[in-house]
C-alpha cells in the first residue's frame, strides 16, 4: 500500500490538488489531524504534482483540522531544475490555513550516498513485546500502529523516573488488511517516515 492510500489522500481534477478527509485512523486522540499525517499528505502531495521523490521537506503548523474536515492540499512548484525541484504544499479547511510545507524534490546518483548512522544492537520486531493502545487511543492513529518495544518500558512501568542512559527504541510498522485479510506493511516512503517521525511522545514519556 502506498502512503496516499494509507491517509486517504485524494486526487481532483486539478493536478496540483489533493485533498485529505480527516478520519479517526489519521487524527490524534484530542479529535485533530495528526501533524505527522498532515507532513505525509503534503510530501505525497509534492511528489505526485512534481513526478520527483521528496529530499526534505519541513512544516509549519499553524492550525488545527478536526475529524470530519476536509483538507485541500494545493501544491505550488516555485522553481523547477535539471535535477531539483523546489516546491511548497499548503493546506487548508475552507479559506483556513492548516500548515504551509516548503521542500525540495529530485534525486540524482552520487558517490558518496550511503547510511551514516549505526543501527544499535537490538532483537527482531518479532522478539519485542508489542507495546498496545491505551483506552483513550481508540478512535486515533494509534490503534493503526504495529508497535514493539525493543528499548524501553511499557505504560504501567512508567514511574516518572527517568531511564538510565536516556536511550529507547521502538519497531513500528503502519499495517493494512491484504487482500488475503493478512496484515502487510505501507511501503518505506518520504511520507510514511513522515508520518513515524512526528511520534515525539513515545521518547518524552521514556525519557
Amino acid at each position: 500500500m502506498y502512503a496516499r492510500q494509507w491517509l486517504g489522500l485524494e486526487s481532483t481534477h486539478n493536478p496540483h490538488r489533493f485533498v485529505l478527509p480527516v478520519t479517526d485512523g489519521i487524527a490524534t486522540r484530542g479529535r485533530f489531524l495528526f501533524g505527522g499525517c498532515g507532513l505525509g499528505a503534503a510530501v505525497e502531495a509534492m511528489e505526485q504534482a512534481t513526478g520527483r521523490p521528496c529530499i526534505w521537506a519541513t512544516a509549519q503548523y499553524l492550525s488545527y483540522a478536526m475529524v470530519g474536515d476536509v483538507v485541500d492540499v494545493d501544491v505550488t512548484i516555485a522553481a523547477a531544475g535539471h535535477a531539483t525541484t523546489q516546491a511548497r504544499a499548503v493546506a487548508r479547511v475552507a479559506e483556513r490555513e492548516i500548515l504551509t510545507v516548503n521542500g525540495a524534490l529530485g534525486s540524482k546518483e552520487h558517490p558518496a550516498a550511503g547510511q551514516y548512522i549505526t543501527m544499535p544492537d537490538l532483537p527482531g520486531p518479532q522478539d519485542c513485546p508489542r507495546r498496545p493502545a491505551r483506552e483513550e487511543d481508540e478512535q486515533s492513529i494509534m490503534t493503526r500502529l504495529d508497535l514493539r518495544l525493543a528499548m524501553g518500558r511499557q505504560w504501567d512501568d512508567l514511574d516518572g523516573h527517568p531511564v538510565d542512559d536516556g536511550h529507547s527504541a521502538m519497531w513500528v510498522r503502519l499495517p493494512f488488511p491484504g487482500p488475503d485479510g493478512d496484515a502487510d506493511s505501507m511501503e518505506v516512503s518520504a511520507a510514511a517516515l513522515a508520518i513515524l517521525g512526528d511520534y515525539v511522545p513515545f521518547g518524552i514519556s521514556q525519557s
